[in-house]
């Protein structure tokens, strides 16, 4: 059931090693591609990093816990995500045109696609997925009571198949947009071998 202000969706994108350990200080803060796509993220808002670093946090307990995701199944504890630059920089900018536009959905304004946006940010994928909200919740709380509940982003989010993650929040810009809260993009992935 969709809570009012919130909305979330999840969508699989098809076309190791286990992932370094980092501290929370660098959880965001792998190196973005020199491209120039990227450069309306570089800089980013020091407050919107301290929420991505909270839902990576967040996000990494739950994976560590395994979770139950309906019909989808059940998920055994999956290892830690590394951040890559790439994803980063793709769920940021899909998190930037939902907020200046005013929108929740998959199709970006300029009818990009999630596989668009990952590609054109220099990253070969083998699979991957993303999963969006728009809300204020908590990280903790988005997790546990827009995401988790849901089949498709409890799979995404839980899936010991992606080994890399970007993260993307967003102010909304207009007052008036009919959409609340915070936009956000997760974009999971593995890249191609």
């Amino acid at each position: 059931m969709m809570r009012p202000g919130i909305l979330a969706a999840a969508l699989l994108l098809t076309s190791c090693d286990a992932p370094e350990e980092r501290s929370p200080s660098d959880t965001t803060q792998a190196a973005l591609p020199e491209l120039e796509l990227c450069d309306p993220i570089r800089g980013w808002n020091p407050e919107l990093v301290d929420l991505e670093v909270q839902m990576l946090e967040a996000l990494e307990a739950r994976r560590a816990q395994g979770q139950h995701c309906g019909p989808r199944g059940s998920y055994p504890p999956a290892p830690r995500l590394s951040v890559s630059g790439a994803l980063t920089c793709a769920a940021r900018l899909h998190a930037l045109d939902m907020a200046e536009q005013g929108f929740v959905d998959h199709q970006g304004s300029d009818d990009t696609t999630p596989w668009d946006r990952v590609r054109a940010a220099g990253y070969e994928f083998a699979t991957a997925d993303e999963v969006l909200a728009a809300t204020d919740l908590p990280p903790k709380d988005i997790l546990d009571t827009v995401w988790l509940p849901r089949e498709g982003s409890c799979a995404a989010l839980s899936a010991s198949s992606y080994i890399e993650v970007g993260l993307g929040a967003a102010l909304p810009f207009d007052s008036d947009d009919p959409v609340t809260g915070l936009r956000w993009a997760i974009v999971l992935a593995k890249p191609i071998p």
